[in-house]
This record gives C-alpha cells, sequence and structure tokens, in this order.
C-alpha cells in the first residue's frame, strides 16, 4: 500500500518507548514479541482469578466452580446458587450461578454474564469472575443488581481449547437456528430471566493471515478491546441508540486505565481487494440477538487468541472494567432503562427485510511489525451504522402457520412458537409468493435460499397455529419469519421454498 497512507500515531522512538514500559511493567513479551509490553503492559492491580494464581495455563471448569462456592465466604455474605444450565453435547456440565447482594432492593436491573462461547477464547471466564469480584466488593451496586452468570458457556470447546462445540458448531452463529444443544440450554435459562442487560465476553485474534497484506509486512491489532453491539435495522432505534451510550461510557471507563477501544471490525474480501467490515446486524450472533430479546446487549471482543497468557491480567481486568461499566450504568438509573426497554416494546414500526449500505473510506489503526510502530491506513468500509431502510413492511398482528405443516424442531428450540392457535373464517391476511430462489452455503455449513417474496392479499378459514408479535422478543419472530432475511427458517432451508409458490404461513396485519 502507498506509503502516503500512512500516519504515525506515536513519535517516540521504539527503544524509549520500551524501555520505559519495560522498566514498570516487569511483564515478558509473549507472542507479541518484543513490543507486547510496550503496547500491552499489565495493570498495577491484583486481580485474584484461578488462572492468575497459578503460573500456567487458564483456569479449569473445577476452579472456576471453587472460586464460586468460596464467593460468598471471601468476598461479602452475597448470595451465589449454582444453577445447572444443562448438559453438553459430550455430557459436560454447563454450569450457572444466580447472584445477589445481601440485601437486594426491591426490583433489581436484570443481568446476564457469560464467557467462553467460543472455547479457545480462554481469559475469557476469568473475565466474568473478575467482574463478579468486583460489582460484589461494592455492596450497594450488589444489592441493585441481580446476576445470571454462566463462565463456560461452551464447555466440550474449552476442554479442547477449541473454538466450535463438540458437535462442530460455532455457537454464536447458531442464535437463531438453535441446532446447539448447548445454545438449546442456555436460551431457555435466558428466557425464563428476561435479562435487560446481557453481556458476553469474547477474544479476538491480533494476528490474521489476512493482516499480512498490510504494512510493510503485516500488522497485529492495535486495540485492547473492541464492541460488538447492534445495527440490526428490526432492533428499534430507541434501544440500539440507548446501547450506543452504553458502549461510549464503558469505552470512556476502559481509557482512564489506559486500554484502547474501538467499535469491532474485521477485513473481507471484495472483489479481490481488501476492505473492512464495521459492526454487525446479525441475528444468528449475541449481539444482535440479545437486542432482539429486547435488552441491553453488548459482545465484549479482547485482544488475546493465539496469544497463551501474554498480557493475561490486562485481558482479564480490561473485560472487567467494561463489564462493570455496563453494570454501573444500568444500576445507576433503572427507571431510565426500563423506559428505554418499554418504549422498544411498545415500537410500531414493522420489519425491515432489506436495506441499503454505502461504502465510506475510514482509517484503522494497527501495529506495524517491521517498524514496530503504530501506524493507520484508509479502507473502503461497510459500516453497519450507516445502514438504511429499503424496504419496510407492516408490522403484523400476527404470523399464521397452517397446522398441516411440519415445523422444523428449530422454531420449537427457539422458544417463540407457544401452543397458540386460532380460528379464522374468512381471515384477511397475506400470502407470500416466491419470485426468486438461488440456493447457497450458510453459516455452520447449512444449505441456504436465497429468496425474494411478494405479498399477495388472500382470506384465511380454520386453524392455524399462530406467533403474536406483541410479545418482548416478538422482533426475533420478524427475523424468523420474514423469508427475505439472512437467519429465517426459510433462508436456512427449513421451510421450503419453490419458486412461483407460495410459503406455508401468512402475516395477518387486522383481525376479525
Amino acid at each position: 500500500m502507498d506509503c502516503s497512507m500512512v500516519h504515525h500515531v506515536h513519535a517516540m522512538k521504539w527503544g524509549i518507548l520500551a524501555l520505559g514500559f519495560l522498566a514498570v511493567s516487569g511483564t515478558s513479551s509473549g507472542p507479541d514479541g518484543s513490543f507486547g509490553a510496550v503496547f500491552f503492559p499489565d495493570p498495577n492491580v491484583e486481580v485474584a482469578t484461578p488462572a492468575l494464581l497459578k503460573s500456567k495455563g487458564f483456569s479449569t471448569q473445577e476452579e472456576v466452580d471453587q472460586w464460586f462456592a468460596d464467593l460468598a465466604r471471601r468476598v461479602q455474605p452475597a448470595q451465589v446458587k449454582a444453577l445447572r444450565i444443562g448438559t453438553s453435547s459430550k455430557g459436560r456440565i454447563i454450569q450457572g450461578y444466580h447472584i445477589t447482594g445481601p440485601q437486594p432492593v426491591a426490583q433489581p436491573v436484570r443481568i446476564w454474564i457469560q464467557g467462553a462461547l467460543h472455547g479457545d477464547e480462554q481469559a475469557t471466564p476469568d473475565g466474568v469472575m473478575y467482574v463478579v469480584d468486583q460489582v460484589l466488593r461494592n455492596p450497594d451496586l450488589a444489592n441493585r443488581v441481580e446476576l445470571v452468570v454462566v463462565p463456560i458457556a461452551n464447555p466440550d470447546g474449552y476442554a479442547r481449547a477449541m473454538r466450535p462445540s463438540a458437535a462442530g458448531l460455532d455457537l454464536n452463529r447458531d442464535m437463531m437456528m438453535h441446532q446447539g444443544i448447548e445454545n438449546v440450554h442456555l436460551m431457555s435459562v435466558f428466557r425464563g430471566f428476561s435479562p435487560e442487560v446481557a453481556l458476553d465476553f469474547h477474544e479476538f485474534r491480533p494476528y490474521r493471515s489476512d493482516f499480512t497484506e498490510i504494512g510493510t509486512r503485516g500488522v497485529t491489532a492495535y486495540y485492547d478491546n473492541m464492541f460488538l453491539g447492534s445495527s440490526n435495522l428490526n432492533v428499534p432505534e430507541v434501544l440500539r441508540n440507548e446501547i450506543a451510550t452504553y458502549v461510549e461510557a464503558a469505552a470512556q471507563a476502559a481509557a482512564t486505565w489506559g486500554y484502547r477501544t474501538h467499535a469491532y471490525f474485521v477485513p473481507e474480501d471484495h472483489e479481490g481487494t481488501m476492505r473492512m467490515r464495521l459492526g454487525s446486524a446479525s441475528s444468528r450472533s449475541t449481539a444482535t440477538n440479545y437486542a432482539l430479546h429486547n435488552c441491553v446487549s453488548a459482545l465484549i471482543e479482547t485482544r488475546g487468541v493465539g496469544q497463551g497468557r501474554s498480557a493475561l491480567k490486562r485481558r482479564v481486568h480490561s473485560m472487567a472494567v467494561i463489564g462493570l461499566a455496563y453494570i454501573e450504568q444500568a444500576a445507576s438509573d433503572p427507571k431510565r432503562l426500563r423506559s428505554v426497554l418499554a418504549a422498544a416494546q411498545a415500537d410500531p414500526s414493522g420489519p425491515v427485510v432489506s436495506y441499503r449500505q454505502p461504502i465510506e473510506q475510514r482509517r484503522f489503526t494497527f501495529i506495524d511489525l517491521v517498524l514496530r510502530d503504530t501506524a493507520s491506513w484508509a479502507f473502503p468500509t461497510r459500516n453497519y451504522r450507516l445502514m438504511e431502510p429499503e424496504v419496510r413492511r407492516a408490522k403484523p398482528v400476527y404470523y399464521a402457520v397452517r397446522t398441516d405443516v411440519d415445523l422444523p424442531v428449530e422454531l420449537w428450540r427457539s422458544g417463540l412458537l407457544g401452543s397458540e392457535k386460532r380460528d379464522f373464517d374468512q381471515q384477511p391476511a397475506m400470502a407470500y409468493v416466491v419470485t426468486e430462489r438461488t440456493e447457497g452455503i450458510g453459516s455452520n455449513n447449512q444449505r441456504t435460499q436465497k429468496v425474494k417474496c411478494v405479498q399477495v392479499p388472500t382470506k384465511l378459514t380454520g386453524s392455524y397455529k399462530v406467533l403474536a408479535t406483541d410479545e418482548r422478543q416478538a422482533r426475533l419472530i420478524f427475523e424468523l419469519m420474514e423469508p427475505e432475511l439472512e437467519n429465517s427458517l426459510v433462508r436456512n432451508g427449513l421451510i421450503p421454498a419453490v419458486r412461483g409458490q407460495q410459503l406455508p404461513y401468512f402475516a395477518i396485519y387486522e383481525t376479525n
């Protein structure tokens, strides 16, 4: 890339930086080489989680369980109850914990915290533990929140230090289809708890093969933490804006410790050239899926995959600083939080089924591996926050499914389909007629079918299974039932589509 695009952020020479940081940090350089301690020194704090109390490896499930067993005695007389979330595909227990302060207020803010949904992100259980520790060391804060925490959401993957579940599924690409038994169990407890804030700790890989194309002879990630919120246009705007305010507060908290944060971005190939994707809108990931459950969601990415124990204290501490900022903001004004969630649930807007996404030029900072200094480059960028609705349908009262349709097990697993049936007599409705259909391969390697549909007026008579859209998580129903959307039942091949024919369900906009 042209040298004129490079802008050096640090003016100081490498040797001066190295001597200064190494003198105060005393940390090993780790996989980052000699610049690891320069850019990523450990903070001068005590973090007494299992991985940081030993010199090798990460926290085991047994160590995590013991840490929580000792929690109330060690920190304060908190109320800690073990929750058996379920079992993994290999029979390992998915262990959770319900935690409140010693004297909880009448309506504490409900907060969900999880780690290790990807099994190779092995510092995340300690991040979960340390944020819990910090909450309980503040009795006033602890009494104003109610926590359900799952330190190791993917115990099979975690035991093997592998990203997917034992069934080979990327569980953070399975939040809509629920092919993984782990997600079935997790989301059953999640929905029962009905959190108002949901935090999901992840780690990202700072060295990527496509990063070799940047800089003198490659770069590595510069940021400690990245925030993955949601830009999905079916998340009501009032909630998307509230999520953004939480991100801003958490970024400010991280900055007070010298941690560098950014909105989540990854490179992608576009016709043989590199561009960046900034943000996300996919409901198959927790960042958007939790928001569609109508809560303030946060997927917090921390620099760490492939780094072993390098900068481990920094990683764990930065996760906790950010997680604590979310918790403190929610607990400081629960009335505001609940008014936002109420407004989001009452939002009358219907589903966006297609959108426009302009490309912009943005600069991103990295560490150049040869220069051993920071530099920034400009890339064409798909910024999800710039998305605009292209086609928005009206909000249905119900989606009505024929009773003779053999609904896929994934729809039952989603928890969105109740047992409600209604009898209709000449009920006006809109049928979905498939006008275009192409096949492809989607996440977790399942076959997909991309369709375009038109709505055609019809009338329904007889008994139908119905999905009401006035529930708290109703906007997830949009994602499942609007056939053009990338995570719909039709798109994922779970309901067959034939060009020129109607789909076996209908949208009802007014009832008789």
